[in-house]
C-alpha cells in the first residue's frame, strides 16, 4: 500500500506540474503570431523565428535527452523552466528580427530540455514503484493529463488575449513569472528515487554512450519506433502551416482578436473531447489503425478549411482537426512508451521530437512559400491532401505487411 500512496502522489505532482506549465505557456500561444507581427515582423521573417527553435530543437534534443537519461530528469526539467522563463522575459521586450531570434533560441534549448525529461520521470517513477502490480492504466494517465493540459490551456490563452489588449507584451511577462514558480515548486516536489547516483564523470560519459548505443540499436529493431516515427514526420508536415497561420487567418475572417481567445478554447475543448472519448471510439481497432486513421481525418479536416468559404463549414472542420488528434494523443503516447525501456526512454523520446522538428522544418518551408505566393487556404489544401495521401501510403505498407 505504500508504494501505491507513492505512485498517487507522482501522478498528482506530475499532473500538478504538467498543468502549471501548459498555463504558461498559454498565456501566449493565442497571439503569439499577432504579437511578433505588431513588433513589426512579417509572415517570412515570422517563419525565420520559427525555424530557429526547429533548428535548435533539430541540434540538441539528442544531447538533452542523454543529459536526462545520465544526470536525472529533474535537473533537466528544473532547468528547462528557467530557460523557457528567461527566453519569455527577452521576447516581452523584442523589437528586431535579431532579438527575438535569440530569444527563439533560448527558448528552444528550455523546450528541449523538457520534452523528454518530464514524461520520462512519471514513467520511471512509477515503475519504480510497481505500478503494474496495482491495476493502474498508464492509457487512463495520459487521457487525465491531455483534460488538464487544454483545461489549463483555455485559461492561459483567454488571460493572455485580454492581458495583449493591456500591453501586446504583459502575456510574455506573466508567463514568465508562472514558469520561474514552476521551476522552484519542481525543485521542492520532483522526487528521483530510482536515480542511481554517479559520481566519476567518467562513468557517466560511458552511461551516455551506451545510451546512444543502445537507442540507436533500439530504433533499427523496433518496427513500431519506426512507424511511430514515420507518422510523426508525417503529422508535423502536414499540420505545420495549419499552425502557423490560423491566428491572423482568423483575425482577418472575424476581423477582431479578441476571437483568438474563444478559437484557441474551441481547439483545447475539442482535443479534450477526443482524449475522453478515445477508447470509446475505438472500434476494435488496434493502435496502430486507430493512430493511422486519426491522421487520415485530420488531413481530410485541414483539407475542408482549405477548399470551402462558408465560416460555419470552417469553423466545424477546423475543430475537428483537433479532435482526431484529441483522439490519437493517449494511443501514441501509451504506444511509444510501451515500446521503450527505461534506461533510453528520455533519449527516444527525444528522437521522437526531432523527427517533428524535420517534418516541422519541411512543413514551414513549403507552407511559407505557398502562403507568401498564393493563399493560406491553397496552404492548408495541398498540406491536408498530402497527409492522406501520405498516411496511405504507410496503411498500404502495413496491410502487405499483415498478408505477407
Amino acid at each position: 500500500m505504500e508504494n501505491l500512496k507513492k505512485i498517487n502522489k507522482t501522478i498528482r505532482i506530475f499532473l500538478l506540474l504538467n498543468t502549471l506549465f501548459v498555463l504558461a505557456i498559454s498565456f501566449m500561444v493565442a497571439t503569439e503570431i499577432i504579437f511578433l507581427m505588431e513588433r513589426g515582423l512579417n509572415l517570412f521573417e515570422i517563419n525565420i523565428v520559427s525555424l530557429v527553435t526547429v533548428i535548435i530543437v533539430f541540434t540538441f534534443e539528442i544531447p538533452t535527452g542523454i543529459i536526462a537519461d545520465t544526470y536525472g530528469r529533474k535537473v533537466s526539467f528544473v532547468c528547462s523552466c528557467f530557460i523557457i522563463a528567461l527566453g519569455m522575459f527577452v521576447y516581452s521586450i523584442g523589437d528586431s528580427l535579431s532579438l527575438f531570434v535569440l530569444a527563439s533560441f533560448i527558448f528552444a534549448i528550455g523546450n528541449t530540455l523538457e520534452s523528454g525529461a518530464f514524461k520520462a520521470w512519471l514513467v520511471d517513477s512509477i515503475d519504480y514503484h510497481s505500478y503494474s502490480d496495482y491495476f493502474i492504466d498508464k492509457e487512463h494517465i495520459y487521457v487525465k493529463e491531455t483534460q488538464a493540459k487544454y483545461l489549463a490551456s483555455i485559461i492561459g490563452a483567454f488571460c493572455g488575449v485580454f492581458l495583449a489588449e493591456i500591453n501586446i507584451s504583459l502575456p510574455w511577462i506573466a508567463a514568465g513569472i508562472l514558469m520561474t514558480f514552476v521551476g522552484v515548486i519542481s525543485i521542492i516536489y520532483m522526487k528521483e528515487e530510482y536515480l542511481v547516483d554517479n559520481n566519476s564523470s567518467t562513468k557517466n560519459i560511458q552511461v551516455m554512450k551506451s545510451t546512444i548505443k543502445n537507442s540507436i540499436k533500439c530504433i533499427k529493431s523496433s518496427e513500431t519506433l519506426k512507424f511511430i516515427f514515420a507518422m510523426g514526420l508525417l503529422h508535423s508536415f502536414g499540420t505545420k502551416g495549419l499552425y502557423m497561420q490560423w491566428q491572423p487567418y482568423f483575425a482577418d475572417l472575424f476581423q477582431s482578436e479578441i476571437i483568438l481567445g474563444f478559437i484557441w478554447a474551441g481547439i483545447s475543448i475539442a482535443i479534450i473531447s477526443g482524449t475522453t472519448l478515445s477508447k470509446n471510439l475505438s472500434f476494435n481497432m488496434k493502435k496502430k489503425e486507430r493512430i493511422m486513421t486519426s491522421q487520415i481525418a485530420v488531413g481530410f479536416g485541414i483539407f475542408l478549411c482549405g477548399v470551402t468559404t462558408s465560416i460555419p463549414i470552417v469553423i466545424i472542420s477546423f475543430l475537428f482537426i483537433f479532435f482526431m488528434m484529441g483522439i490519437s494523443i493517449p494511443i501514441k503516447e501509451e504506444y511509444l512508451n510501451e515500446t521503450i525501456t527505461n534506461t533510453e526512454r528520455a533519449t527516444l523520446i527525444s528522437c521522437m521530437s526531432i523527427i517533428y522538428s524535420i517534418g516541422s522544418v519541411i512543413g514551414l518551408l513549403f507552407s511559407g512559400y505557398i502562403a507568401e505566393y498564393y493563399s493560406i487556404s491553397m496552404t492548408w489544401m495541398i498540406s491536408g491532401l498530402a497527409l492522406i495521401f501520405l498516411t496511405l501510403l504507410i496503411l498500404k505498407n502495413h496491410s502487405k505487411e499483415k498478408s505477407d
